[in-house]
């Protein structure tokens, strides 16, 4: 028998903590907002949080966005946001939510299509997702749940959304994360475009695809510009040799470099270093 809406106001579970893990459920609980007094005043969470509403309508307020949320939506919460909801007066919510964190706790709201402005999605697949969530809350309440069937539940509705998402939604962000990470980390001979995708829980087509309308070329591309400008940088600079200068900018492997470089600037890095040299003295 499955989680009856109606039979208590509230119903929280807690689990054990870990800092160390990717991602981690803290608790999960339950609300129906017509027998609980909503929070009416800004503040911030300590974890991650979504809501998935069973029934009801409310507002919901982050920074400066306002948001009207519906049944079969979710919301998202983020920690680093200011925020307050509560339920329409005529039309109180009914909602599930899960508290969770982790070193991927952020992405983990990117890859489900939550993005700045968009803080509220409809939840497609709703009936399996209900199902698998009353399930939990009626596991929750005879005491028979653990953190893993927590997590198997949680999981199930990132998927879901995940394979929701539109380009549209993980557009910018997405592009935004995937450039920091390549500038930040160049000189990582192991970088792949594979490592970012699996960073930001996007599909490889996915990414090419959002990165490109936003900054005109592929990440691989991308990656490959950073690395040969930072190499033309130090060629001039003085007289690295080619073999260091190839590690410093993220090749293992010098023959590999000197044949990027030689695509790119059409030149090999001695010839480059050498012109440039010759052009001084003239100057």
């Amino acid at each position: 028998m499955s989680f009856d809406l109606n039979s208590r106001a509230e119903l929280v579970k807690k689990f054990p903590f870990n800092n160390d893990s990717d991602i981690f459920v803290v608790d999960i609980g339950y609300n129906d907002l017509e027998h609980i007094k909503p929070i009416k005043w800004v503040h911030r969470k300590r974890n991650y949080s979504i809501h998935y509403v069973f029934e009801g309508s409310g507002k919901l307020f982050i920074d400066n966005n306002e948001f009207h949320v519906e049944k079969k939506q979710l919301f998202f919460i983020s920690t680093d946001e200011d925020v307050m909801y509560y339920p329409d007066e005529d039309n109180k919510w009914k909602y599930i939510w899960f508290s969770f964190n982790g070193n991927q706790a952020e992405q983990i709201g990117k890859s489900m299509g939550f993005c700045e402005g968009t803080s509220v999605l409809p939840l497609k697949e709703h009936k399996k997702a209900e199902y698998i969530l009353l399930e939990l809350l009626s596991d929750a309440e005879k005491g028979k749940i653990n953190e893993y069937k927590a997590k198997a539940a949680f999981f199930s509705i990132v998927g879901a959304m995940s394979a929701n998402a539109t380009t549209e939604q993980i557009t910018k962000n997405c592009a935004d994360e995937a450039a920091n990470f390549l500038e930040t980390n160049f000189m990582r001979s192991d970088l792949s475009v594979e490592a970012i995708c699996s960073l930001l829980y996007v599909s490889h087509s996915s990414l090419c695809k959002v990165f490109k309308n936003e900054y005109g070329v592929t990440p691989l591309r991308y990656l490959i510009q950073i690395r040969m400008q930072y190499a033309s940088k130090l060629l001039l600079e003085g007289d690295m040799q080619i073999k260091r200068i190839a590690e410093l900018s993220g090749y293992s492997d010098e023959v590999h470099f000197m044949k990027t470089f030689k695509k790119y600037y059409d030149a090999t890095p001695t010839e480059y270093r050498e012109k440039f040299k010759r052009k001084a003295k003239k100057s």
